[in-house]
């Protein structure tokens, strides 16, 4: 628990020292966001306490500057294929406490510089496989208290990926999980995922359990046991003269790592990363707001506006680098 919250302690501290150019139209009665056109030098938009239920297409496209959007706490129940595409710098998206039921591979496609994404306390049930194959910088996937049953295999990386992620803490306490053969992946999972500890819904024998103390057994995973390689055909005489006729000895070694099995243990700090969706979901750009009541067609110009000049590749690499050394 300590180290996550230093952790997420450090993530909020690094996005408000960054350097913005912000512009917030919180608690403005906004129902569509077209009526808002954002500023082309900002780097923080926010929509925070709003009415809007539609992300279109497009709208985005051309904000070569953004690094932050902040759409939490509206009533957003879709996000039209590609909408965050065409915004290069985008590092931080804020989905969270909306009305959303699903997540496609077309959502965030296009999108490869994400690195934190926060989908707390919407509904969603559903995540095609290939959901964030574009996120290879991903960090933090933030997903609690949505209704998701089973989280597929082929959310994050694709095989065919030029790179996989670098590291993702993956939150998804609070929905009501099936600890089953679907949560086998996630068991054996590569090291780069680290997935924090999050009750079972059931089936009836584990509901309540932590998904992360059930065994492979418990969860029903197949080929969890290894195998051991077939012995070695006997030799025989004429086997060693056909082998030497060039003058050569020919040596066959039984090799016990071509069994296909990977040993990955499980990260003993995973359960200490239980935090609750608060901690992860606190509002990391608290350097300015505005509560905007003028109706939905508002001047960009009558929002709050601050500037400064900082170098945001550096302290993203000390912030990230600071994070990774507390949890190693």
């Amino acid at each position: 628990m300590g180290k996550a919250i230093f952790v997420l302690l450090i993530s909020v501290l690094c996005s408000v020292i960054k350097a913005s150019t912000e512009y917030h139209w919180t608690s403005a009665g906004i129902t569509d966001i077209t009526t808002i056109s954002p500023p082309g030098d900002a780097t923080l938009l926010g929509y925070t306490f709003n009415l809007i239920s539609l992300i279109p297409s497009g709208y985005f496209t051309g904000l070569l500057s953004i690094v932050q959007i902040h759409l939490e706490n509206n009533q957003i129940v879709q996000i039209s294929d590609y909408a965050f595409q065409g915004v290069p710098g985008l590092q931080r998206l804020r989905l969270d406490n909306n009305s959303l039921t699903g997540i496609s591979k077309y959502t965030f496609a296009g999108v490869l510089s994400l690195e934190y994404l926060y989908l707390d306390g919407n509904m969603i049930a559903t995540i095609e496989i290939g959901s964030f194959h574009d996120q290879s910088d991903l960090f933090i996937l933030s997903m609690p208290n949505n209704m998701v049953q089973t989280f597929p295999a082929g959310m994050f990386h694709a095989t065919n990926h030029p790179t996989p992620p670098e590291f993702i803490m993956f939150n998804m306490h609070g929905n009501p999980i099936q600890c089953n053969s679907g949560m086998c992946w996630l068991k054996e999972s590569p090291t780069w995922l680290i997935t924090m500890a999050a009750p079972c819904a059931g089936p009836p024998p584990y509901t309540g359990t932590m998904w992360n103390v059930l065994t492979e057994e418990q969860l029903g995973c197949v080929n969890t046991t290894t195998v051991a390689n077939p012995a070695p055909a006997e030799t025989t005489a004429t086997d060693i003269a056909d082998a030497t006729t060039d003058g050569m000895t020919t040596s066959v070694i039984n090799d016990p790592t071509t069994d296909g099995t990977t040993d990955i243990g499980t990260n003993p700090t995973t359960s200490d990363l239980t935090t609750d969706s608060a901690t992860l979901t606190s509002n990391p750009t608290t350097t300015a707001s505005a509560s905007l009541t003028t109706g939905p067609n508002i001047d960009p110009t009558s929002s709050v506006l601050v500037t400064d000049v900082a170098d945001d590749s550096i302290q993203d690499s000390v912030c990230k680098f600071v994070m990774l050394k507390i949890l190693s």
